[in-house]
């Protein structure tokens, strides 16, 4: 994932370049929209930021449901006690996992600053 200032230098570019598209073609609302966006750029960087965290962490979850239903899956079979042992383990250790991604998700919001 970038970094703020990598991710606002391009965010910052993509807007400085509709600004000289929106100069050139005499659209002159446009331009002051733009402008005011990029005052704000800090802002709508952090929020694209956040975003991004939360649905890598939002894949993570999903992840971890998709391996416990396989491993729910496999605790259906006939087994012997190791096996089921330690299928038991894995998904204790996957559920440890996803109670931390679902606290992550939650404080996600305002973690980034420059």
């Amino acid at each position: 994932m970038k970094n703020f200032r990598q991710t606002k230098e391009a965010w910052t570019n993509d807007y400085l370049d509709l600004y000289l598209h929106a100069k050139n073609t005499g659209d002159e609302k446009w331009q002051e929209e733009i402008l005011e966006k990029l005052y704000l750029a800090d802002q709508f960087v952090i929020k694209e930021l956040e975003e991004q965290h939360e649905q890598k962490l939002w894949k993570r979850f999903d992840q971890i449901n998709e391996q416990l239903l396989a491993i729910y899956g496999q605790l259906r079979q006939q087994l012997d006690r190791y096996e089921k042992e330690k299928l038991q383990e894995k998904a204790i250790e996957l559920k440890n996992q996803r109670i931390d991604i679902s606290q992550k998700i939650t404080s996600a919001k305002g973690s980034f600053t420059n």
